[in-house]
């Protein structure tokens, strides 16, 4: 009587259509707070603040923004920067954004927001799909222009990341609008974070790995060990030292590998790292070796000398890393990583092999 796929279908449909509705709205509220704050910093100043001492316009726009990260770029704020003698940049952060407002509502300049409205996912810049967006008109008075489209960057946890003219372009294709942005800026420039993560290979089922970045560049230590021997081809060795037929030393060695260590440098993005690794390992065995001597005694009779030593050694290998991580973002900074690494010893192929990692990424306060 009831298709039990279709209503699983349907229940996903509801789901992510409901999220998406979430996002929007949470969004849009995000950039009518930051115009209603803007709006009432530009008329009263602080005269608000004495009237309700719980209140301040110019501490709760600040509050919508992502302080560490944040970046303008409109051309009103050059413009307003430009006429308060205000060094110009390329971009601005938050505390020249909030030193820029300061003098131009302490000189009597209106702003305000109007036609604010969520950008869709198939209208976004095709290389920031992820990045949640909102479009509006930005008002200023006394400057030119006086008016500009911009659009709100918002992170996962709904803070404003950035303001930025918007642009766009018709598909060709679609007919649909598609926006031109640049976030080169907000792509973990100067951003500092760090993780730690549990690793396992099948001949190290205890690892460890920890890192850090600064900005695109990550570096990081993976320890691996084998409390036990492991189900490998031994690494093995043989030296002959041979005078005469009766005159030799035979050592036949067999290596099982008990620990591993790499240190690794990288190219780090929002979802993804690939980094590569150098080490080595060490393998630890025995080393069997057989004498054998004859010499002349003295009543001119041969004496045939042969023996065994056994002895326990320790060599090192040197291994590669090459690594590739994940990252699902759980708000404010964090994430859960993946990661997939290949173990490549050139000089002992039995030890190639994956190892798989799960970890926590986190960052770092300034």
């Amino acid at each position: 009587m009831f298709d039990s796929k279709k209503i699983a279908n349907f229940a996903l449909f509801l789901l992510f259509g409901s999220i998406s509705i979430h996002s929007a709205e949470n969004s849009i509220d995000i950039v009518n707070e930051f115009s209603n704050h803007l709006t009432k910093w530009a008329k009263y100043q602080e005269q608000l603040q004495y009237q309700d001492h719980n209140y301040s316009p110019r501490i709760a726009l600040n509050e919508l923004l992502d302080i560490k990260r944040f970046r303008s770029d409109t051309k009103q704020i050059t413009s307003l920067a430009c006429k308060y003698r205000i060094p110009t940049s390329k971009t601005y952060d938050a505390k020249t954004f909030d030193d820029i407002l300061v003098d131009a509502f302490g000189d009597g300049t209106d702003a305000y927001l109007t036609n604010i409205r969520f950008v869709p996912r198939e209208e976004r810049d095709p290389r920031y799909t992820d990045r949640t967006t909102v479009s509006c008109k930005f008002h200023f008075s006394g400057i030119n222009p006086s008016s500009e489209e911009c659009a709100f960057i918002l992170s996962d946890d709904n803070k404003i990341l950035k303001i930025t003219p918007y642009s766009f372009k018709i598909d060709k294709k679609t007919g649909r609008r598609k926006m031109k942005i640049d976030l080169s800026d907000l792509d973990n420039d100067g951003e500092r974070t760090w993780g730690i993560g549990y690793n396992y290979n099948k001949f190290f089922p205890i690892g460890l790995g920890g890192y850090v970045t600064n900005g695109h560049v990550m570096m990081g230590v993976d320890v691996g060990y084998a409390p036990k021997r492991p189900d490998i081809s031994p690494y093995t060795t043989r030296k002959n030292e041979i005078t005469d037929l009766c005159n030799y030393k035979i050592s036949v060695g067999e290596y099982f590998p008990v620990f591993y260590a790499t240190y690794s440098v990288g190219f780090f993005a929002k979802y993804v790292a690939i980094c590569y690794g150098i080490g080595g390992v060490a393998l630890k065995g025995d080393k069997i070796t057989d004498y054998m001597r004859v010499q002349n005694n003295s009543n001119g009779s041969l004496q045939y000398e042969t023996y065994q030593l056994h002895t326990s050694e320790i060599k090192k290998k040197f291994i590669m890393r090459p690594n590739i991580r994940g990252f699902i973002p759980c708000g404010k900074g964090y994430a859960i990583t993946l990661s997939v690494s290949y173990l490549w010893a050139p000089k002992y192929k039995p030890l190639n092999s994956f190892d798989f990692g799960l970890g926590l990424h986190i960052p770092i306060d300034d």
